[in-house]
């Protein structure tokens, strides 16, 4: 049996009918304001059970949202019968403690459902991890969510197409235990889901899960994550978001595929417990900006983006770049310009930290900016952090 065929047999008529009621579950227990649920068969509920990819225009089907989904939803096209949320493989045992527990049955703890979501069961003894070359074209890029025991061995299928770095390390956070960033329960604090803009059969894939089995562990909401949906993700018009964030400047900010983020990092880093390493030390670093102990090398911190130094304390590094550093303000306008030039291969940037005077605040306007115009903005673009958090990714 082929592992696509192994994965296909997991998803047959009881799971279906399982996460139909969980799902109808999710939906009546989400706050005002929330979805409502769509009285729709268990297949309306799971679009990607239909195997069907032609849509005639001239009918009024609702239009077909992966021709105006993001890469990993268009490289999945051929999988979707195997796949929730887009990439997203769930166990039935997950589906039934879920189910369970909403239902009020006390057959078990409750903290033994918080174990299974995000970020979820555990790999108590690391993560043991082998790669296997063999690709077979369509197979698509997907993941269980968590540790899957119910499977002999978990892959996390890199098919022809995905090996974006994004891409790669979005389905090794599934692996980790993260579920999309848009599910959590806080969602509608940062980001508003506009319900007209995606088609109904799609609403399932922005289901908000509840505070009582999502651990945030007290980390920001970041629209950087590369665990979060673009703002296009199963829209209807690839010119009308689905998702549209409370403060516009981070519209741009969000679907990025830069790899993970500081907070991305961090919550598996609190998931695992690494920082207990560090409790074992007879010093902890004074870490400044947002830095956390390096579990590496506990005397020294882990730092956001912009910052750099053993604690925090100084200025990103700018790599090769001759460029970077302080730049101080005053009450004239003061223009600048920023241009990046080829130095050698890899990535390039530069690092400005923009102080005002005591009592101040600084004030930023943009004339131009050139590049590669992509929703994420992750290949090129100006980065702003504005609001004191430096943890999240900023404005783009």
């Amino acid at each position: 049996m082929t592992q696509e065929n192994t994965w296909r047999s997991i998803v047959n008529h009881r799971l279906r009918y399982a996460y139909n009621e969980v799902s109808e579950q999710l939906f009546r227990d989400s706050p005002s304001g929330a979805i409502p649920t769509p009285r729709r068969r268990v297949s309306r509920y799971l679009p990607y059970f239909d195997e069907s990819s032609s849509i005639n225009e001239t009918t009024t089907q609702e239009p077909h949202p992966e021709k105006n989904s993001s890469r990993i939803i268009k490289l999945n096209g051929k999988l979707r019968s195997v796949q929730l949320d887009g990439d997203m493989i769930i166990n039935g045992a997950l589906l039934r403690s879920l189910k369970a527990e909403l239902s009020g049955s006390r057959r078990r703890k409750r903290w033994a459902y918080r174990d299974l979501f995000y970020p979820q069961t555990i790999w108590s003894d690391g993560v043991p991890y082998e790669f296997d070359p063999e690709l077979r074209e369509n197979r698509g890029c997907f993941s269980s969510v968590g540790r899957d025991t119910s499977q002999p061995e978990q892959p996390v299928n890199i098919g022809k197409g995905c090996y974006h770095f994004g891409v790669t390390t979005h389905e090794v956070g599934h692996a980790l235990g993260l579920f999309h960033h848009q599910q959590r329960y806080d969602r509608d604090d940062y980001v508003t889901f506009s319900k007209k803009d995606v088609p109904k059969s799609y609403w399932l894939n922005f289901v908000k899960i509840p505070e009582k089995y999502l651990a945030t562990y007290g980390l920001p909401y970041d629209v950087g994550s590369i665990m979060h949906y673009t703002p296009t993700e199963f829209a209807s018009n690839a010119y009308l978001p689905g998702l549209l964030t409370a403060d516009t400047n981070l519209q741009g900010t969000m679907g990025s595929l830069d790899g993970p983020s500081f907070l991305d990092v961090q919550i598996v880093n609190r998931h695992y417990q690494c920082y207990e390493v560090c409790n074992e030390t007879e010093t902890k670093p004074n870490c400044l900006n947002g830095g956390y102990p390096d579990p590496h090398n506990c005397t020294i911190c882990k730092c956001p983006t912009g910052f750099g130094g053993d604690f925090c304390q100084l200025i990103e590094p700018s790599g090769t770049m001759k460029c970077g550093g302080l730049i101080p303000t005053s009450p004239r306008l003061t223009r600048m310009r920023i241009r990046l030039t080829a130095a050698g291969p890899g990535r390039r940037k530069c690092v400005y930290h923009i102080r005002a005077p005591p009592n101040r605040r600084v004030m930023i306007g943009l004339q131009s900016v050139s590049g590669v115009c992509q929703e994420g903005c992750y290949t090129s673009a100006v980065e702003m952090k504005m609001n004191g958090d430096f943890r999240p990714v900023g404005y783009r």
